[in-house]
Parts: C-alpha cells; structure tokens; sequence
C-alpha cells in the first residue's frame, strides 16, 4: 500500500490514532448512534473516511468574533 494513500474504511484503531476519538468513545457513539459507522455482523464495526471527516466537520465551534470575552 502507497504510503499517501489511506484507506477508506478503518476501524476503532484508526478512529483513535487519526482523529483523535479514544475507542471507548468510539465505543459509545457506536452504541448510541451518534457516529456514522457500518456494521459488518455482529460487533464488527467500519467507519468511512469521508463521512467522519463530514461529521467532525459539523461539530466545529466557531470562535465568537470579539475572541470570547463576554
């Protein structure tokens, strides 16, 4: 596999090491649907590169213009 290319289906593994979501987070947001995921039988759990990606995107904060001073 080329060192720049990654794959686009991963598991709890790289949920951790790439974006930064412990397993047992990962764990939880799986069990309560709150993460994009694929279940492949039983508890074999994928995740897409692209829709986490989205879904991170969709959490992000945005700074309040005056730097957060109330």
């Amino acid at each position: 596999m080329n060192e720049n290319h990654s794959p686009e289906f991963f598991g709890y593994d790289v949920l951790e090491s790439e974006f930064g979501i412990c397993r047992g987070t990962g764990y939880a947001y799986v069990s309560r649907r709150l993460i994009p995921h694929y279940r492949l039988g039983g508890r074999h759990i994928k995740f897409k590169r692209s829709e986490i990606t989205k879904w991170l995107e969709k959490l992000r904060v945005s700074p309040r213009a005056n730097g957060g001073a109330a």
